[in-house]
């Protein structure tokens, strides 16, 4: 050890309790300047009413997402003979529909909960109960 740390050494050790009563004047001074530290971590002291936040307000207005966010397209059949309710003809309807489902790219853009319907599917479903 150094001279310095020594002779540190040797008044901590020789007036412990002066050493005691100076730590605690020093804990009770910055505790009582603690209680007057303020933090805030709120995000709106970085908004401003620029361009910017008004472009923001516009998109979530406008552009928000969730389970509104569909759209439906109709895909009409028809048929040379012009018999679109026949056996075949709804066989091939769902056909095409299993084809859109195992298409990836078409598949992740289906609505997950009755995203392909028609009257195939209600003919097909009514097959199967009975």
């Amino acid at each position: 050890m150094g001279p310095v740390s020594d002779r540190l050494a040797v008044l901590v050790t020789e007036h412990s309790k002066l050493v005691i009563v100076v730590s605690l004047v020093v804990v009770v001074l910055l505790s009582a300047g603690a209680t007057s530290v303020e933090q805030s971590s709120s995000l709106s002291q970085f908004e401003s009413d620029g361009p910017e936040a008004e472009a923001l307000d516009y998109v979530e207005t406008n552009f928000t997402g969730g389970d509104d966010d569909t759209t439906t397209v109709q895909v009409i059949v028809r048929d040379e003979n012009d018999n679109v309710l026949d056996r075949e003809s709804l066989l091939r309807s769902l056909r095409y529909q299993r084809s859109l489902r195992d298409d990836e790219s078409v598949n992740v853009t289906l609505a997950e909960n009755r995203s392909v319907v028609g009257v195939s599917n209600a003919v097909a479903i009514a097959a199967v109960r009975t």
